[in-house]
C-alpha cells in the first residue's frame, strides 16, 4: 500500500469520526430546539428513520434500540404522544401489535429544523459529478453495512481487571480509591 493511499484512508476515517460527532451534536441541537430531553429526541429520530425505511418500530424494539426499560420507554412514548410527535397504531388481526409512527407535529418541526441543512447539503453535492456522487454513495453504504455488521456482534465488554493500567479512566479510579 502506498503512503498516499494510507494517508487518504486515515483522512477518511478521521472525517467519518468527525461526521459522527457532528451528527450527535446536531441531534442534541434538535432536542434543545424542541425543548426535549436528548433521549426523547433520539427516540423520535429512531421512530422517524425506521418509518422512512418502511419498518415501523414496536415500543419494545424502540426500547432495545435506545437502551431503555419497558417502563421508561412507555413514559417516553407518552410524552412524545402528548406533544403530537408520535402516534401508536394497533396492527394485526387481533390488534395486539402496536407500531410507532411520527405524528404530524414531528414532520412539521423536522422540516423546519432540517430543511435549511438539506438545502446546504444539496449545494455541496452540486459541486460533484453524478459519477463522483455515486462513488460517495457506494462508499457510505458500505460503511453503513460494516457498522451494522460490527454492531450485530459487538466485542464482549471488558471487565475492570482487563483494563490496562495505563488507561486514564482506570488510573483515575485507582487514584480515587488509593486516596480516600
Amino acid at each position: 500500500m502506498t503512503e498516499d493511499r494510507e494517508q487518504l484512508q486515515q483522512q477518511l476515517i478521521d472525517s467519518l469520526r468527525r461526521h459522527a460527532v457532528d451528527y450527535e451534536d446536531l441531534r442534541r441541537a434538535f432536542a434543545t430546539w424542541l425543548s426535549l430531553h436528548s433521549t426523547d429526541a433520539n427516540a423520535l429520530a429512531e421512530i422517524a428513520n425506521q418509518e422512512l425505511l418502511g419498518q415501523p418500530l414496536t415500543p419494545a424494539a424502540l426500547g432495545r434500540r435506545i437502551h431503555l426499560s419497558p417502563g421508561a420507554t412507555s413514559n417516553l412514548l407518552n410524552r412524545l404522544e402528548s406533544g403530537g410527535y408520535v402516534r401508536r397504531s394497533r396492527e394485526g388481526r387481533d390488534g395486539r401489535k402496536v407500531l410507532l409512527h411520527t405524528g404530524g407535529q414531528a414532520l412539521a418541526v423536522a422540516h423546519e429544523f432540517f430543511d435549511p441543512l438539506s438545502a446546504r447539503l444539496v449545494d455541496v453535492m452540486n459541486r460533484y459529478s453524478v459519477e463522483q456522487l455515486q462513488q460517495v454513495s457506494n462508499f457510505l453504504h458500505e460503511v453503513h453495512l460494516t457498522l451494522r455488521d460490527l454492531l450485530s456482534a459487538p466485542p464482549q465488554a471488558r471487565t475492570t481487571a482487563e483494563v490496562p493500567r495505563s488507561d486514564p479512566k482506570f488510573a483515575g479510579s485507582q487514584q480515587d480509591s488509593a486516596h480516600p
